[in-house]
């Protein structure tokens, strides 16, 4: 009889079996298992003596192994160039991800683990999930958008910004 055991790392669920079935092999066939490191451990139960116990000498024996699995791709960052006006005060803000009827820069980023944090930075080292615009950014803006997913994988994309003034369409 083979029986195995393992707990996974991020759920926490125990997967086991424990057959006293003569002749039963059992496999964790087609687990998925979690990112992270399982401890894995087969316990293999054999009545050598035949008097229908596994508590003699040698009858159990025990394996322990780890299966380690690692994201390391990164995801997929899509960016779209948006167009803002001005308010009448002169600002205007986007997003970096779909929020009610805001306007956002993410195309349909994704990663393969879940989907991935989103920040938009105008400078490429201050990143936030908006950005605000005034007067003095009218016209095209150069934007970056950032994708990482949970194991900090990362991918960058840039779109165009482009401010238009509140004003833009009166005349006087």
């Amino acid at each position: 009889i083979l029986n195995y055991s393992f707990t996974d790392p991020v759920s926490g669920t125990l997967n086991e079996t424990t057959s006293t079935t003569p002749g039963d092999i059992n496999i964790p066939d087609g687990h998925r298992f979690e990112l992270g490191v399982t401890t894995i451990t087969y316990t293999l139960l054999n009545d050598t003596n035949g008097d229908g116990d596994f508590d003699d000498d040698k009858e159990t024996q025990v394996c322990t192994f780890t299966i380690t699995v690692e994201d390391n791709q990164k995801p997929q960052a899509v960016c779209t160039d948006v167009v803002i006006r001005l308010d009448n005060e002169g600002s205007a803000t986007i997003y970096a991800d779909q929020i009610m009827n805001q306007i956002f820069i993410d195309g349909g980023s994704e990663d393969n683990c879940g989907p991935p944090e989103l920040t938009i930075s105008k400078d490429g080292t201050t990143w936030t999930e908006t950005l605000n615009f005034d007067c003095s950014e009218e016209g095209p803006n150069y934007i970056s958008l950032r994708a990482i997913d949970g194991s900090g994988n990362e991918r960058i994309c840039f779109a165009f910004v482009y401010v238009e003034d509140f004003f833009q369409e009166f005349t006087l």
